[in-house]
């Protein structure tokens, strides 16, 4: 063991160096320190010069050399509550001579001025291997307004650049209010094609508008191969799944009798019967079919609509080289990544989707931001590891490594996500431009957007290539530059921000969320306890509360027990660690019916109405009820870590809209939350 004050071996610090935590504990509270090969592999992918433990002396020295021979830092963080400033770190001699300064705004204006010599600027004086340095702390005499502008700093005959993140310090708060949760393709209705899509979320926000509701929460809607549905690896983070179209609003539809009469055939909807059966979405040969009468309505362009569509394409080079992205895929995979289309040009095809999408998002977007919160979006943490995003973004990518998280209670052997996760040094490099565009992707609509793995700020867990889920290692994110896009951005589109803080969470990730106004989850199905008095312990003002969420199982699994047998089954838990689960789900059940005042044996139903009501008229700020519950749906969404064994992202709900618009049950569980919503106690 290592004495208190005695020197980190260079392996340590060269770790320490590039941010990599060589000592972590996982969801059992354990503490673990990785293998220091894994350690070395992480470093590795972050880009350390290091082969082996010869090189780690050679790279820790080029670390620290090249740190002091930077004046600024890549990103500069300037919150608008204090007067802009940054530091540089100058050799002694051109810190002590007058510096040129210009700072390049976000709107095209440029401001210079000379930051003069003088001890009164120096925060600090550091001997690094012999040569003096000072660290300078400088300000300009004018304000700077929010924005992401460009600083530049001469010394001499060398100048130095920066991006500069000027952003309010707090999210918008959201606004007291409560919503319903449904993947859009399990969303089926009376107009469906195998699948629900964005006529039918047009429905599903009207609906729950009309009954005192604010927002509609679903699954992301972001690009995917039919082939892999997952909404968690998407192919991009940056355009949208053309699945979820609602072909029969777009205008060509009135001018395209061919795609009318194909798509509202007896054959295909046959087809699309015989490929999904019940509580089935089949994603390819639905795509398929849905593909085929898109390419009618791209033959169908003409007039006005063709040139809006040219236009878009000229502005968007990003779309363009999407659309060829896909083109290529498609050709190179021989059909894998295909979902069975052919008959037009498929870089027209997918460059007409994605405009067409996002004309159609924004006008439900805009309508319902008009009524209330409006669409509850989900950014996930990944992309898909030969996905558009990692082709077009090399340089941002970790090679050779994977994403996941460390054991804990639900996976005792940890969790391998299987996603390339993005290198936070070069993020940095770039000025986060990619991290930028994916937030401003879901912020056109999102009136509320959700952070998958809102740890993923502040430091995610890296696997090394062939290595167990277990032998990982986590590597810091520069959170304060990526809490500052979010405030950035979500002011100014008017939206509020969601940080996924469920699972091995360190306690001061809240304190920082909550610094930046994100709200928190709380699901009651974790806050469920063993002690009668506070079995329910209620949400804080700043949470999203809810009975459980995509990952979870649904309120009666949960209460059954469905979800512990079912991981033994899969061997993602142990024998051990199931039978310690059992148990506690019996005493927490029986601590919920005395709570509730509750026969023992109270069926799920009654516990779950119990429970939406304590949310309802606690001071969360929002609840978002799982409409599967409502019907006491066993079966989940999904099952993490069991991608192979179960269909996950593709199970259909097992009541229409049409059904469970009109039960009577349903809105009175509905209606007696809005009112416990609006309650003047609940405030």
């Amino acid at each position: 063991m290592r004495e208190q004050g005695a020197p980190l071996p260079p392996l340590q610090r060269l770790a320490r160096a590039y941010g990599v935590l060589s000592s972590y504990r996982d969801g059992f509270r354990e503490l673990r320190k990785p293998a220091d090969e894994s350690i070395i592999a992480v470093l590795q992918a972050l880009g350390a010069p290091v082969r082996g433990f010869d090189d780690i002396e050679q790279a820790l020295e080029e670390c620290l050399q090249a740190r002091w021979r930077r004046a600024l830092q890549p990103v500069v963080v300037s919150w608008l509550d204090m007067p802009f400033s940054f530091r540089a770190r100058l050799p002694r001699n051109q810190a002590e001579a007058p510096l040129e300064c210009a700072l390049e705004l976000e709107d095209g204006e440029t401001r210079s001025w000379a930051a003069a010599a003088g001890e009164s600027r120096v925060e600090r004086a550091a001997q690094v291997r012999g040569e003096a340095y000072r660290v300078l702390r400088i300000a300009p005499d004018f304000g700077v307004p929010a924005g992401y502008h460009t600083l530049h700093v001469k010394a001499g005959r060398q100048t130095w650049s920066a991006r500069v993140l000027r952003a309010p310090r707090i999210a918008p708060a959201l606004e007291r209010t409560w919503g319903v949760f449904l993947p859009l393709y399990a969303l089926r209705s009376e107009q469906s094609l195998g699948a629900g899509d964005l006529g039918d979320l047009v429905g599903l926000l009207d609906w729950v508008y009309g009954l005192g509701g604010g927002l509609a929460g679903i699954l992301p809607l972001l690009a995917a191969f039919p082939r892999n549905p997952s909404p968690y690896t998407p192919v991009s983070r940056l355009f949208w799944n053309e699945f979820y179209l609602d072909l029969r609003r777009l205008p060509e539809w009135r001018s395209c009798p061919a795609a009318r009469a194909y798509l509202e055939s007896a054959e295909v909807r046959s087809a699309v019967d015989r490929a999904c059966p019940a509580r089935h979405v089949d994603f390819e040969a639905v795509a398929a079919v849905r593909r085929k009468a898109l390419e009618l309505l791209a033959g169908a362009l003409s007039g006005e609509r063709l040139r809006q569509y040219g236009q878009a394409l000229e502005n968007d080079p990003a779309l363009r080289r999407y659309a060829a992205f896909r083109a290529r895929v498609e050709q190179e995979s021989g059909g894998a990544c295909h979902d069975g289309g052919g008959r037009c040009d498929p870089r027209l095809y997918h460059g007409y989707a994605q405009w067409a999408l996002r004309r159609q998002l924004r006008g439900i977007a805009e309508t319902a931001r008009a009524k209330g919160a409006g669409l509850y979006l989900d950014l996930p943490l990944g992309v898909h590891p030969q996905g558009f995003d990692r082709l077009e973004h090399p340089e941002l990518f970790a090679a050779g490594v994977t994403g996941g998280a460390p054991p804990d209670r639900f996976f005792s052997k940890g969790q391998n996500w299987g996603f390339a996760p993005l290198n936070p040094l070069a993020q940095r490099e770039s000025g986060h431009r990619y991290f930028i565009d994916c937030i401003r992707t879901q912020m056109q609509y999102a009136g509320v957007l959700r952070i998958d793995h809102a740890m993923g700020l502040h430091r995610q867990y890296w696997i090394p290539p062939g290595g167990d889920a277990d032998r990982g290692a986590y590597v810091r994110c520069p959170a304060d530059e990526l809490y500052a896009v979010l405030c950035l951005e979500a002011c100014r589109r008017g939206a509020a921000i969601v940080g996924e803080d469920l699972g091995t969470v360190p306690h001061y990730i809240r304190g920082r969320m909550r610094s930046h106004g994100l709200q928190r989850m709380y699901v009651a199905q974790f806050e469920l306890n063993s002690d009668a008095a506070n079995a329910l312990p209620a949400p804080a003002r700043d949470a999203v509360a809810s009975i459980n969420t995509h990952d979870t199982p649904t309120f009666a699994s949960f209460w059954n027990g469905d979800d512990i047998r079912e991981q033994q089954a899969l061997g993602l838990l142990a024998a051990r660690h199931a039978e310690e689960a059992a148990e506690r789900r019996r005493k927490l059940k029986g601590a919920a019916c005395r709570y509730f005042q509750q026969p023992q044996n109270a069926a799920a139903q009654a516990i779950l109405e119990d429970c939406l009501h304590e949310l309802g008229v606690s001071q969360a700020a929002c609840v978002v009820v799982n409409l599967e519950d409502l019907w006491a749906e066993r079966m989940p969404q999904n099952t993490p870590g069991a991608d192979r064994e179960r269909p996950n992202w593709s199970r259909s709900a097992q009541r229409s809209f049409e059904q469970f618009s009109k039960d009577p049950a349903i809105l009175r569980v509905l209606a007696k939350l809005d009112r416990s919503r609006k309650s003047k106690g609940a405030a």
